[in-house]
């Protein structure tokens, strides 16, 4: 049997996690999604990711906007603009390592 530890972001009061949205819904960010047990857990294969992306989270919802020369078409610089998101509350967060075990297979 293999076992691998991942991460996941768990919110503490509703005992949902920070969701890894379906492909055509990821299109806003991760920032936009709140906690939730209707999507899978995001996974992180470090603690140190998990730490990031939850910094980013509780700073609020995060946009960024890409801006392109007119003459060339080429991305020329990236902006972000955040909201804040004072009900988001670090205390009410916990980073839980998992494990993934492969049972069966070659």
């Amino acid at each position: 049997m293999i076992h691998e530890v991942f991460y996941v972001i768990k919110h503490l009061p509703t005992g949902g996690y920070l969701p890894e949205p379906p492909g055509h819904l990821r299109n806003r960010g991760y920032t936009h999604w709140e906690p939730t047990r209707d999507y899978t857990p995001r996974l992180f294969r470090d603690e140190a990711s998990a730490k990031r992306a939850l910094t980013w989270w509780l700073k609020g919802t995060t946009t960024a906007e890409m801006s392109y020369d007119y003459e060339t078409g080429a991305a020329d610089g990236e902006d972000f603009h955040t909201q804040p998101k004072p009900e988001r509350k670090r205390e009410e967060m916990y980073i839980a390592p998992c494990i993934l075990a492969e049972t069966s297979g070659s």
